[in-house]
């Protein structure tokens, strides 16, 4: 599974990204309107399903199953919420707090799942309590309106997003050193 992660650290990289740049959108213009929104989510939720898949089929043994199964949520959660653009604010709530436990639990299971690499487990399982919280919070705080979704939703990307940034640049150290042990025992004994 480090194999998998540090080949594909800028995947994780763009990923966290978007999400901090879609919670930045979210949160500076929190006028924006619901339908926005729905549009924003919509869309990133796929990206980020279709990121997720390729990270699952690129795999080439082990545990395919849980990127595969996040991103076919994530694609079916985007095409759920553009295909119903009018949508209210508290069933777009719902869809997304559903989505990011969905996404925040594979993230712990993940984490259980890598061994040998403390920092990157503790990334990997901060960024999974991060989401689960936060989508905890918007179930348990569904009538708040449309603006308050907005500054949630918003926050939860952030978060979920920086995280995942940290995590994506811990598996691209991992791959230097993968590489580097891979030079050393490639190299000729003289």
């Amino acid at each position: 599974m480090k194999e998998l992660l540090s080949a594909n650290w800028p995947l994780v990289v763009a990923r966290g990204f978007l999400a901090v740049l879609f919670g930045v959108m979210a949160v500076v213009w929190p006028g924006i309107t619901l339908l926005s929104l729905v549009f924003l989510f919509g869309i990133y939720a796929l990206i980020d399903g279709f990121t997720s898949v390729f990270v699952g089929l690129s795999r080439l043994s082990g545990e395919r199953w849980i990127p595969l199964a996040s991103g076919g949520l994530g694609i079916l959660t985007g095409i759920l919420v553009l295909a119903w653009p009018g949508i209210s604010a508290v069933v777009l709530l719902v869809f997304v707090a559903i989505w990011a436990l969905i996404i925040g639990f594979s993230q712990l299971w993940s984490a259980l799942r890598l061994h040998g690499d403390f920092t990157g487990r503790a990334l990997m399982a901060l960024s999974g309590v991060a989401i689960v919280a936060l989508a905890v919070y918007m179930l348990a705080q569904p009538g708040q309106g449309a603006v308050a979704l907005v500054f949630g939703i918003g926050f939860l990307a952030i978060v979920w997003g920086l995280f995942t940034v940290a995590l994506g640049f811990r598996m691209r150290s991992v791959a230097r050193q993968l590489e580097q042990v891979d030079t050393t025992e490639s190299s000729p004994v003289l």
